[in-house]
Formats: C-alpha cells, structure tokens, sequence
C-alpha cells in the first residue's frame, strides 16, 4: 500500500508484526502478518552508538543496554521468547532495520517506530533522524514507509531533514495539552492515541484540533485486542488500528465495510 492509500483509508497495522502468533519484531512475525494482509507492519528500532538501526522493543535486554551494544553483540539476541512460543522459533535472532524494512515491503507498508533512548536522548534522536533518512533514501523507500514516534524531538529532526516522510505522533495522555503546539510545528499526518483514551467524544476533540488521521494502540495494561473493541473503534470511525492480532481485525474491518448502513 502506498503512503498516499494509507492517508485516505482505514488500515489495520500488525503491532510488532503479527506479534501474537510470532516473537515480536522479528522476521517470522513479518511474514505471519503479510499472510494476514496487514495493510502496515509496525516494528520498534534504536541506533547504536556506532549509528547501527536496530530492530528491537525494549531498551534494555538482559541487563545489557541495547544502544550501546555492538552490532555482533545485538546480532546473539535470542528474541525467539521461548516462555511464550517454546522452542519453535529458537533460531530467530535480533534482525536490523535495513532487513525488516525490505521484508515487509514484499507485501505490506513499513510503520517504523524510533525508541528513546534514555541515557542519550538528545543526541540519538538527530543521529537516528539523519541515519534514517540516509537509509531510506539510499534504497528509494522514502515514500515507502510512515516513521512514528513518542519521542517528539525525533519527530522534529525528522521533519525538518526530510518533510516528505510521512509522520506519525504517538501521544500519551501528558502531552495532551501540547496538542496545538505540535500541530503547528510538526504537523503529522497521523496522531495515535491509546484505545481506551478514544471516546467519541475524545476523537471530536482530536478532529477540531488536527487534520491528522487518528490510529488507536492498546498501552500499558491495556492489551484488550478483543474483536468488539476493534469493531467499536470502527464504529467511533478511527482510521487506524495497531493490533497485536492483525488478522482478526482485518476480518472485523472487512465485515464492518461490508455492513454499513
């Protein structure tokens, strides 16, 4: 799907792949997601001090800091989360940016989101902003992908290196209140809120304040990937859903287009 399809339709975006059936952000939850015929593919990525992108959730894994690690150190990450899937998918290992991002492009859009990082904030947003833009242009992806983020700094290098690129503000419930102000110096073009936070009366509120197109995503304790809060959140008329169950939503939204009255 082109970015301009994904400005103008309701899209459901498989949260860390199809992370309910595959070990978030990695190859295999890619290509469970394709197969569910997401029409995006969220993945979670940081830049390491070498200025390496690389795919991964948490900051810190096995009380090792992920940015600070090296390439051949992240590269020994077992991400097959054998707690939850066992040992079917031990072979799985820590992938970078350059990898998914052309894995997903063999059938879906890449919605990339930039992790802050906490020792060095400042500094890793520009050098992440420039590294990938570096990278998307080198292989002509930059109307290829949406790069979203918390981090609004990111967003701000992001923007100001590369306005083509289609932006997507995360906001959590404090940043509220800065809602005018990020509109008017940043200006994206999605702005996500978390699924319990999107009233009807809370999406009108959005909807006076911004252009942008409105994704929910399930924060904190709040993991309820049920198919009647997706279909609740169609009937609000959100316009995008991150999910950690990308085929049962595309079924939802798939029965809600072809029922509306």
């Amino acid at each position: 799907m082109h970015t301009a399809s994904i400005l103008s339709e309701t899209v459901v975006i498989a949260h860390r792949g199809s992370s309910s059936t595959a070990p978030e952000n990695s190859i295999s939850s890619v290509e469970q997601a394709i197969i569910a015929q997401a029409d995006l593919i969220e993945l979670d990525f940081f830049i390491n001090n070498a200025g390496d992108l690389l795919v991964i959730h948490d900051e810190v894994i096995d009380n090792q800091h992920v940015p600070s690690m090296s390439l051949e150190d992240f590269r020994q990450l077992d991400i097959s989360m054998p707690s939850t899937f066992g040992t079917h998918y031990k072979t799985q290992r820590a992938p970078i940016l350059k990898e998914m991002i052309s894995e997903i492009l063999k059938g879906s859009t890449p919605l990339l989101e930039y992790k802050y990082n906490s020792q060095n904030p400042g500094k890793s947003a520009e050098q992440a902003a420039y590294a990938l833009v570096e990278l998307l242009s080198e292989n002509n992806w930059r109307n290829k992908v949406v790069v979203q983020s918390f981090d609004i700094q990111f967003l701000a290098y992001l923007r100001s290196i590369a306005p083509d690129i289609v932006l997507g503000w995360l906001m959590v419930d404090e940043a509220v209140q800065h809602i005018d102000t990020v509109e008017k110096e940043l200006n994206p073009e999605i702005i996500g809120w978390q699924r319990h936070q999107l009233t009807k009366e809370n999406l009108l509120w959005l909807r006076e304040r911004s252009n942008a197109r409105i994704w929910s995503w399930y924060g904190g304790d709040d993991k309820i990937n049920d198919p009647a809060y997706t279909l609740d959140m169609l009937l609000h008329g959100i316009d995008g859903i991150i999910t950690d169950y990308p085929a049962q939503a595309k079924t939802v939204l798939k029965w809600s287009q072809n029922n509306k009255h």
